[in-house]
């Protein structure tokens, strides 16, 4: 294996990656209809230069390669991680605050109820 047959294609893989990392980090609730399509279309051909390069050259040829991409994908996943434990902190979040509305609103029913305000049932004298 000549390196510069593969250099090209782990310059890219490797743009790829910190663009993936860059994109992460400028991920939030706001933007991420738009971001994260763009993270996904970065693995994907990530992903794709990746199985090129391992179907023209063996694997101990690349691994020369290997501990700068290791790294990589190692510091991705891990802001995939966090990423995914941030968003999930964020629902349980909002879980609890419609749980809270809810009972608010239950608690608010039963006192118009109990005020002897029933809305327009009012008149049938129900329950009492």
């Amino acid at each position: 294996m000549r390196q510069d047959d593969v250099k090209p294609s782990i310059r890219r893989i490797s743009l790829l990656l910190d663009r993936a990392a860059l994109l992460f980090d400028k991920l939030d609730t706001e933007n991420f209809d738009s971001v994260y399509p763009q993270i996904l279309g970065a693995m994907a051909e990530t992903k794709e230069l990746k199985e090129n390069l391992l179907n023209e050259h063996p694997l101990e040829e690349l691994m020369i390669f290997e501990p700068v991409l290791a790294f990589k994908t190692k510091l991705i996943r891990e802001k995939y991680d966090n990423t995914v434990g941030a968003f999930s902190r964020e629902g349980k979040k909002l879980e609890k605050q419609i749980g809270c509305l809810l009972r608010k609103k239950k608690l608010i029913n039963y006192q118009r109820y109990e005020n002897g305000n029933q809305g327009p049932f009012k008149k049938y004298n129900l329950g009492r």
